[in-house]
């Protein structure tokens, strides 16, 4: 492990164990980009994690008037709320039933709930086959851990990124004719390696933008066939 992961790793686990682990039993409100967001217990933070933030701006810079989204793993519903505010029609799903009860709430608060139907469910088994999108928007779970509370979800991939690699896999049976989709990784994990699992199933991966912190750095991928 490098020394500028390990020293973050510290710096979150006295965070976490300190405060944080606390501060999460509980409903909180946060704002990001101008919206305002209550995070339910058991539910992705975005306040607390810079790719939510990172992603979601990127997000907010694409034209996505009238095309069809599928935010995949939306947690707090943040990409999908920004999605929703840019006139997308927007498809949320996530495992956690929390998580998508967060989000409702979320999308109702900000106004954009006419434009989000929610779904909750591993990967894309909500969907039909036949439902097609222009866009699908992923920040995935990153570390190859196993996953042993719904919670975890939103951090642990399994054994060999298995939820990335499943997701790579069924990803092209939803898109659209030119439809792309975007995910973000962070510089803790092996970035070649997940785009490998693209590579095997006939994408083109294509680095878009880089942000780089006082100790990590994130990755904003376009896929493509």
């Amino acid at each position: 492990m490098k020394l500028k992961q390990l020293f973050r790793h510290v710096i979150w686990f006295f965070l976490y164990y300190g405060w944080l682990k606390h501060y999460f039993k509980f409903n909180t409100t946060t704002s990001l980009l101008g919206f305002s967001f209550t995070i339910f217990p058991s539910v992705f933070h975005p306040k607390f994690s810079f790719s939510s933030k990172i992603f979601a701006t990127f997000i907010s810079q694409l034209d996505l008037k009238y095309k069809t989204v599928l935010d995949m793993g939306t947690g707090s519903g943040i990409i999908g709320i920004v999605s929703a505010s840019k006139e997308a029609m927007v498809t949320a799903i996530d495992i956690n039933e929390n998580a998508i009860n967060c989000a409702k709430e979320n999308a109702s608060r900000n106004k954009v709930e006419k434009n989000i139907s929610f779904n909750v469910g591993n990967l894309f088994s909500p969907i039909s086959h036949s439902t097609k999108f222009d866009y699908i928007f992923f920040n995935p779970p990153f570390y190859p851990r196993e996953v042993f509370t719904v919670a975890q979800h939103a951090w642990n991939a399994g054994e060999n990124f298995y939820t990335i690699q499943r997701f790579a896999s069924e990803s092209n049976k939803y898109l659209n004719e030119n439809g792309k989709i975007f995910f973000i990784i962070s510089s803790d994990v092996d970035t070649e390696k997940i785009c490998s699992f693209f590579h095997k199933n006939n994408f083109n991966t294509n680095l878009v933008f880089a942000k780089k912190l006082l100790f990590e750095e994130f990755f904003i991928y376009e896929v493509h066939l």
